[in-house]
């Protein structure tokens, strides 16, 4: 993770996504992430993971916190809704 990219391995090629947000709680780190791709309904695409750091290695987990799900729908609502201003 640098200068608000986050690169990732799929089908065995890199992306590149850019980070929405970041942040820490209960110990855990957080990220939301987006490759600015525009869904059927015209909204950009988002996706979100816990980031973990071990030594050099760095893995982004599956969310299952449903408290961690809601606050960052939360978290995207506001954003959207700022931007609509």
């Amino acid at each position: 993770m640098k200068d608000g990219k986050i690169e990732l391995i799929e089908n065995g090629k890199e992306k590149e996504y850019s980070i929405v947000f970041s942040f820490e709680q209960n110990s855990k780190n957080y990220i939301v992430y987006t490759d600015n791709s525009v869904d059927s309904d015209g909204f950009i695409k988002t996706y979100a993971g816990e980031y973990v750091k071990d030594g050099e290695a760095e893995k982004l987990l599956p969310i299952d916190d449903e408290k961690i799900l809601t606050q960052i729908e939360n978290l995207l609502s506001k954003i959207d809704g700022e931007e609509s201003k």
